[in-house]
């Protein structure tokens, strides 16, 4: 990236930070326009690393119920992996695979299955990363194969499968009660695999 992008980057993220200063200012940040996903993109993209680590831990305290975007959880992935913050590394790539299922696998040209998948929002489905396809040039070869070798471990595997199960299972299920006993066991299964990559 030539130095010319880095400062249009740093513009950007400097901007998107003024306007969530000035909607905290006013004692709520509704951030209607995303900018809380664009800032630590941005930064890292600028190349501050440490600022953009900075952005990603402020958006975890701060939206910490927040379903997140894809390329904000490829990318915080990347900034705590460069700073050899694995445990944060893997727990960010459990977000971004959950996130949007095609997007980790496109980074090395495999696609995932999703035949007979329900998806609730436009963000999970495959014609997202069309969108998004500027921003998929980031990692590097080494963090590409970081990422593959976690995308077939154990811990990662097993996410996946449940997630893939329980999606299709919500595809075929009208009935409110079953499909909400569905989203129940989905949510164990998610939370005792991440209580496992925190460890």
């Amino acid at each position: 990236m030539t130095p010319d992008q880095r400062k249009r980057f740093r513009a950007r993220a400097n901007s998107a930070v003024r306007k969530l200063r000035k909607e905290e200012a006013s004692g709520y940040i509704g951030d209607d326009g995303g900018n809380r996903y664009r800032v630590g993109v941005y930064l890292l993209l600028a190349g501050d690393l440490g600022k953009a680590s900075e952005a990603f831990d402020w958006f975890d305290r701060t939206f910490a119920d927040d379903t997140g975007e894809p390329i904000f959880f490829l990318y915080g992935t990347l900034t705590a992996y460069r700073r050899g913050e694995w445990t944060k590394a893997r727990l960010r790539f459990a977000q971004a695979m959950l996130s949007n299922i095609f997007l980790l696998p496109f980074l090395w040209k495999e696609r995932v299955d999703t035949t007979g998948m329900w998806f609730s929002s436009n963000w999970e489905e495959e014609g997202y990363l069309a969108a998004v396809r500027e921003f998929l040039d980031e990692p590097t070869p080494k963090e590409r194969e970081w990422i593959t070798s976690e995308w077939n471990s154990a811990p990662f595997t097993a996410l996946r499968e449940g997630y893939l199960a329980t999606f299709r299972a919500l595809d075929k299920e009208p009935d409110y009660l079953r499909r909400s006993a569905i989203l129940d066991r989905w949510m164990a299964l998610k939370a005792r695999q991440f209580d496992k990559l925190e460890r």
